[in-house]
């Protein structure tokens, strides 16, 4: 029997938990080792001093990752999750599954200005899928604007509505300057962030691609909730650090499902010299080969909408349309893709053949020989290569990486929802269009991919795509 009400429980031992840090203030009292390159496994602690003044943020910070209304920080505002649920019902049967469906992983570095607005869409969207459906993996490396003690903050909350979840600090840093001995070829400073960058993204899924089926590997010591064991059909969301709603992630998670595809990406964008202009241009590659707009020689670019696929029409009549296309490779600030090829499956779910010599895809860097690239794009390289090739971009989705910029780009594009409640929608949760969405999947990869060797940013050519693997 409560004496309280569930959210006055809630608020107390959230005050309770900021009071004890507020005394102790310290990494110890947590246990976290920061003494090696790789993460620590145990909850997080603190960065630096805990004062009465971030004390009081921490219970903002907290309110508003809770509280899609609250009003404490200015942020992107974004629809209800109520008013587009009949679109995303399916994505939740009403069945308590015993396998982990939804996988949400994030990297995070110097991120409170946005960190409000991202976890928030992530809470409400979790809790609209099922928050024990769902486990959340953040990795904080190297912050001192109070990234990491929000984090820790959250633990009380996470446990009260039942979501799992695994905060890791990692002091691998891809900003710090390099050391390059051992390194091969021009741009080794490149490529050892690279190998980083990898590496913080493989510690985020951790604790799925890691798991132990018998129980062995949990969440934080902080929380009492589980993570259930992936499976195939597990869908992993990773998320960079952007501003966006919670319906941005669940249309990606309901394009992943109902295109049957195996990775679906959003768009991303940035102010470049006050142009609106598409981010991951280095990253992303059409189902051509070719970038999605002409990269500059001159090196870092500004490319506007009206760039984007110039020599292939019909790849640009479905994006000015807003409907999904396939690409080679993308990853666009926030993607959805199946766990099947990290847990070393076949599309079917089966192991994968031990003869085909395949090993569960993880990311990396670029090998001695291979077209230097960034980790998304190698990933997804080795996702054609083991056999998982549905992968589209669902133009609908934009984001940016600040609120700011976020807004604008929802007013220059629109949210996700004036999109897609142009259409009716099915039961099973496609578009009741005749069909216009729904992708026409070419199994094939290009023959070659457009090449760029930064930082020397003249250096374009095409290659195999597959080099280094056969």
């Amino acid at each position: 029997m409560r004496l309280l009400p569930r959210s006055s429980m809630f608020q107390i031992g959230l005050v309770a938990f900021l009071l004890i840090l507020l005394l102790y203030n310290t990494r110890s009292l947590f246990g976290i080792d920061t003494t090696t390159g790789g993460a620590s496994a145990l909850a997080p602690g603190f960065s630096h001093t805990v004062g009465p003044s971030t004390f009081r943020s921490l219970v903002g910070y907290v309110r508003s990752v809770f509280d899609p209304a609250d009003t404490t920080f200015s942020r992107l505002s974004c629809p209800s999750v109520d008013s587009v649920s009949i679109r995303y019902e399916h994505l939740r049967d009403g069945t308590e599954s015993p396998h982990l469906r939804y996988f949400f992983a994030l990297d995070l570095r110097q991120n409170i200005e946005v960190l409000a607005r991202l976890l928030s869409s992530i809470v409400e969207a979790a809790k609209f899928l099922g928050p024990t459906e769902c486990a959340l993996s953040i990795v904080e490396g190297n912050s001192d604007d109070g990234t990491l003690e929000v984090l820790a903050a959250l633990v009380p909350g996470f446990t009260e509505i039942g979501l799992a979840y695994r905060l890791q600090h990692s002091s691998i840093d891809p900003v710090e300057t390099l050391e390059t001995q051992g390194q091969w070829g021009p741009g080794a400073t490149d490529r050892a962030r690279i190998q980083k960058l990898a590496d913080l993204r493989n510690v985020a899924l951790a604790p799925l691609t890691d798991y132990a089926h018998d129980g062995a590997v949990t969440y934080s010591a902080t929380s009492t909730q589980a993570m259930k064991p992936p499976d195939g059909d597990t869908t992993v969301v990773f998320v960079n650090d952007v501003a966006l709603c919670a319906e941005d992630l669940l249309e990606l998670i309901h394009q992943r499902r109902t295109q049957k595809a195996d990775m679906t990406c959003a768009m991303d964008w940035n102010f470049h010299q006050w142009t609106l202009s598409f981010y991951d241009l280095w990253i992303a590659r059409t189902l051509e080969g070719n970038a999605f707009a002409r990269i500059p020689g001159t090196g870092p670019w500004k490319v506007s909408e009206k760039y984007l696929f110039p020599d292939e029409p019909e790849t640009r009549s479905r994006y000015d349309a807003r409907l999904p296309f396939q690409v080679f490779s993308c990853w666009n600030g926030l993607v959805a893709f199946t766990a099947a090829p990290l847990l070393g499956l076949s599309r079917t779910g089966e192991k994968a053949a031990a003869q085909e010599g395949l090993e569960p895809v993880r990311f990396r860097s670029s090998r001695k020989g291979e077209c230097f690239s960034g980790e998304p794009t190698l990933f997804c390289k080795d996702l054609w290569w083991a056999g998982f090739n549905r992968i589209a971009v669902v133009p609908s989705i934009n984001v940016e990486y600040s609120n700011a910029g976020s807004k604008a780009v929802k007013k220059q594009f629109g949210y996700t929802s004036q999109w897609t409640t142009a259409t009716t929608t099915n039961d099973d949760g496609s578009d009741n269009d005749g069909g216009a969405e729904l992708i026409q999947w070419r199994d094939q990869p290009p023959d070659k991919l457009w090449c760029v060797n930064i930082p020397v940013w003249q250096d374009q050519t095409y290659r195999p795509w597959n080099e280094t693997l056969v």
